[in-house]
């Protein structure tokens, strides 16, 4: 007979439910942790953890212990996901993602709130495991899934077509996804329109700096004197000024997040 198991940790009340279905499941199966261990790749001492509430365990983890079980995969997956979803919003507070719904996706901000928050959902599998799950060969490559993910550019359609399908978007859904990229993209196009209209004055102001491909900024000169400094972003189109730079020594664009370039690169800056 098996030593006396002690009580569920303290923990959230999704991974609570996780660790009382995986004991519930063995205990109908009639194994003791020892003799469970031998229908899995896993140890004893890893199959008690998954069911101990200390923390969430590997999906793997519960799939075996579910499978050895005889117990619904189904049911163990969303278990965990439900498990993991709580476990991201209680390790980043701060990060309040209040996500409409994917049909009503208007731009590239709300895309990437719903990105997150399916992935959050589908429990922040490995990138790994969502490249595999997109049918591999590159369709999801794990760079591109880190700099979508942290927001470092925007994602193409394509890719956010194959991140829903890989998150367990069904395939009669997927087509929303399609369509809220196609108004996000709109969106940036008709905006990068408006900053070209109403920035017609700023370039009649720059025709005298000097333009080099080596430095895309202009200067701006008023009473025969550098005033301060523009570029446009790569993204959007907005004109981007020198003091927006001043606290992180680099041009950004905080509308879309594009053309990050180091302070280093400003030619002739003193």
């Amino acid at each position: 007979m098996g030593r006396h198991e002690a009580p569920i940790a303290t923990c959230s009340a999704s991974l609570y439910a996780l660790a009382s279905w995986l004991r519930a499941r063995r205990e109908s199966a009639g194994y003791s942790y020892e003799q469970l261990a031998r229908f899995t790749i896993c140890s004893d001492d890893t199959l008690r953890r998954a069911a101990s509430g200390k923390k969430t365990p590997r999906l793997n983890v519960v799939r075996e212990f579910a499978d050895a079980c005889n117990a619904d995969p189904r049911e163990a997956e969303r278990l965990w996901q439900r498990a993991r979803y709580e476990a991201a919003k209680e390790s980043a507070p701060h990060e309040s993602i209040n996500a409409v719904h994917i049909d009503y996706v208007q731009n590239y901000s709300e895309l990437y709130t719903a990105i997150v928050e399916l992935y959050r959902k589908d429990g922040c599998r490995s990138y790994r495991e969502l490249s595999e799950q997109a049918g591999g060969h590159g369709r999801l490559p794990h760079t591109t899934i880190s700099r979508v993910l942290s927001k470092e550019y925007l994602p193409r359609r394509d890719f956010v077509m194959a991140f829903a399908q890989a998150c367990g978007v069904q395939e009669s859904a997927l087509d929303s996804w399609g369509m809220a990229w196609e108004r996000a993209d709109a969106e940036l196009l008709a905006q990068g329109e408006r900053a070209r209209r109403s920035r017609k004055s700023w370039r009649e102001q720059s025709k005298r700096a000097s333009k080099t491909t080596q430095d895309p900024y202009r200067s701006v000169v008023r009473g025969g004197r550098e005033r301060y400094r523009i570029v446009d972003c790569a993204g959007c189109y907005r004109v981007i000024v020198e003091p927006e730079a001043s606290l992180t020594g680099e041009f950004w664009c905080a509308d879309c997040g594009r053309d990050r370039i180091p302070r280093s690169s400003w030619g002739g800056r003193r």
